[in-house]
C-alpha cells in the first residue's frame, strides 16, 4: 500500500491542531451559555446552587492554572487534555 503524505491524515500535527482549535473555539460560548442560565433555566430556589457552584468551578480554575502547567510536565499532553474534556463533560451535567 502506497503511504499518503496528505495533510488531512489525523495523525498529523496540523489536522490534530486544527481539531483542537476549532473545539475550542466554540468553548467560552458554550460557557457563557450555561452561566447566563443562571440555575440552567430551573427554579428560583435552584440559584443558590447555582452560586455555590459557580464558587467551586472558580476555586477550580485557580488551583487548575496555578499547578496545570506541572501536571502537563508530568503526564503529558494526551492525558492533560483527556482529564480536562473529563471535567468540562462533569461542569456541563451539572
Amino acid at each position: 500500500m502506497a503511504r499518503t503524505n496528505s495533510i488531512l491524515r489525523l495523525n498529523h500535527p496540523f489536522t490534530q491542531n486544527f481539531i483542537a482549535g476549532s473545539i475550542l473555539f466554540c468553548l467560552p460560548g458554550i460557557y457563557l451559555a450555561l452561566t447566563g442560565l443562571g440555575a440552567g433555566g430551573g427554579k428560583p430556589s435552584s440559584q443558590q446552587v447555582a452560586a455555590n457552584v459557580n464558587a467551586i468551578l472558580y476555586g477550580v480554575f485557580f488551583l487548575t492554572g496555578w499547578f496545570g502547567g506541572a501536571i502537563f510536565n508530568l503526564i503529558g499532553p494526551r492525558w492533560t487534555v483527556l482529564l480536562g474534556s473529563i471535567g468540562y463533560a462533569i461542569y456541563t451535567g451539572e
